[in-house]
C-alpha cells in the first residue's frame, strides 16, 4: 500500500506546475529526499518534468552504464510512469495558483510545494527542512 504525496513547483509567474507519487510520500522518506537533493529550481524543475512518479528517488537518473526499467529499477532513482513504464497522461498539472491545495476528497497524505528556494508541506508555514530534521509526521498535517 503506498502512502501518497504530490510535489509542485510555483513559478514566478504564480503558476503552479504539480506531479503526483504512489509511493513513501511520509516526511521522513520523500520529504527527506526532497530537501537534500532537489534543493534548487532547476532540480525541482527536472523533478516535476518527469510527470507522475511510482517513486520518489535521489536521483533523477541512472548512471549512462546502467539499465533502469519500472520492472527492474536502479536503486536511489527515481521510477517514473511516463519514461519507465511508458504510461501516457503523466505529465504534471498545471494551476494557476496554489487554491486547489486541500480541498477535501483528495488522495494524498501529503503535498510538497516548492516556493521562493524552499521546500514546504502543505498547512505548514515553516520550510520543510526544519520538520524534516525532528518533527513528527502526526503533527504536520493540515
Amino acid at each position: 500500500m503506498g502512502t501518497r504525496s504530490t510535489m509542485a513547483v510555483v513559478h514566478a509567474s504564480g503558476k503552479v506546475s504539480q506531479i503526483y507519487c504512489h509511493y513513501d510520500g511520509y516526511v521522513e522518506h520523500n520529504g527527506k529526499i526532497l530537501v537534500e537533493h532537489y534543493y534548487n529550481l532547476e532540480a525541482v524543475e527536472a523533478l516535476i518534468a518527469l510527470g507522475d512518479l511510482s517513486v520518489l528517488g535521489k536521483y533523477l537518473l541512472p548512471n549512462s552504464n546502467e539499465v533502469h526499467t519500472f520492472e527492474d529499477p536502479v536503486k536511489d532513482v527515481c521510477i517514473a510512469y511516463g519514461r519507465d513504464r511508458g504510461e501516457t497522461s503523466t505529465a504534471p498539472a498545471i494551476f494557476d495558483d496554489t487554491g486547489w491545495l486541500g480541498y477535501e476528497g483528495r488522495s494524498e497524505e501529503y503535498d510538497y510545494i516548492f516556493k521562493n528556494g524552499e521546500w514546504f508541506l502543505h498547512g505548514e508555514e515553516k520550510p520543510l527542512s526544519t520538520l524534516v530534521n525532528g518533527a513528527k509526521a502526526s503533527n504536520i498535517f493540515w
